[in-house]
């Protein structure tokens, strides 16, 4: 399974997803000039294995009121999910918060709505508020505002929890995007591998055609170790055909 993704105007993301032959169309234009197999691999793709749709994400709420703000406090109506909080899939966080909002949700409406304090004293988090319990004989009027209490509860412990996931996916689109990404030298950097030694033997590798397309050939697999750990002294440039391609 291979995947791919780059940013694009909504438009023109929405005509591409259209057929498996337009998105095809796109990632190879896109991946023009990467090493082989990668072209090769996304040609060779069945149409009816190929799928793709645009993302998105938005910024985060900043208070509970933002979730639903034309609803107002009395709203027996919230949101969950990727309503209420949509992001990129590059944290891979979607889903998870979304599973916890269910939790949360579920226990909110039982602190509000239990007929006794012994039930919401069994709560998983004992910080959480808890209103009187709820008298047997309550109206209908009672109960609508004891559900509305238990969704603004949810939705403040929902935007809080997810505030911080929803910023770093949005900041992973543009890290994971940036065109030096592809280059080794930029994940030394990211991930502080050594600092410029380690920077500077990764350039050394590279005009010496020490690369991924260097692989290719299954007998090399040993001597390009030894070159990658400096094990072996670099030779002289050229080990593979192009040196630029990226690692």
């Amino acid at each position: 399974m291979w995947q791919l993704s780059w940013p694009m105007p909504e438009a023109a993301a929405i005509e591409a997803a259209k057929s498996s032959e337009s998105l095809r169309a796109e990632a190879l234009a896109r991946c023009e000039g990467w090493h082989d197999p990668i072209p090769a691999i996304i040609s060779a793709a069945p149409p009816d294995l190929l799928s793709g749709y645009p993302a998105f994400d938005r910024a985060p709420a900043q208070a509970p009121q933002d979730v639903c703000p034309a609803w107002g406090p009395a709203s027996i109506a919230t949101l969950a999910g990727d309503a209420a909080h949509c992001m990129s899939p590059f944290k891979g966080q979607g889903a998870n918060q979304a599973l916890l909002d269910g939790l949360a949700l579920a226990e909110s409406l039982y602190r509000h709505l239990s007929p006794s304090r012994r039930h919401w004293l069994k709560a998983l988090d004992r910080s959480l508020p808890r209103p009187d319990s709820l008298p047997p004989d309550s109206g209908a009027r009672e109960i609508s505002q004891r559900v509305a209490q238990a969704l603004r509860a949810f939705e403040a412990e929902m935007t809080e929890r997810t505030r911080a996931k929803v910023t770093l996916s949005h900041d992973a689109v543009k890290e994971l995007h940036r065109p030096e990404f592809l280059l080794p030298a930029f994940h030394v950097r990211r991930k502080g591998l050594g600092g410029a030694k380690a920077e500077a033997h990764v350039h050394s590798l590279r005009r010496a055609g020490v690369g991924a397309a260097a692989a290719g050939d299954p007998a090399q697999l040993d001597r390009l170790e030894r070159l990658a750990f400096g094990l072996d002294p670099l030779p002289s440039p050229s080990l593979t055909s192009d040196p630029s391609s990226p690692a």
